[in-house]
């Protein structure tokens, strides 16, 4: 178990580095276009019901209704941010868990 690890640990680190130019990249017109805060998080159950926290990029504008209900995702998504879900793009910060 401590070889598998290390192995993630090394590949993930890898990864962030072979990755990081085009994450600050997409922070920036994640920022500029979408929302000032670039990532979201939150809780999610793992391996072994533990939970974890998940870092994605945003996507989706924080729209809501009279009464506090987030709008559809056809309202709340933009041009920036349906291409990062498209390839997948908004993942690349889960490079860190």
């Amino acid at each position: 178990m401590k070889l598998k690890k290390i192995f993630d640990f090394f590949v993930a680190s890898l990864l962030l580095i072979l990755t990081g130019g085009i994450m600050l990249c997409i922070a920036i017109v994640v920022g500029l276009t979408i929302d000032k805060k670039v990532i979201f998080k939150q809780v999610r159950i793992g391996f072994n019901e533990q939970p974890f926290i998940i870092y994605k990029f945003i996507s989706m504008k924080d729209i809501r209704d009279t009464t506090g209900k987030l709008l559809s995702d056809d309202v709340r998504g933009t041009k920036v941010g349906n291409f990062i879900r498209k390839w997948s793009l908004d993942e690349l910060p889960q490079l860190i868990n």
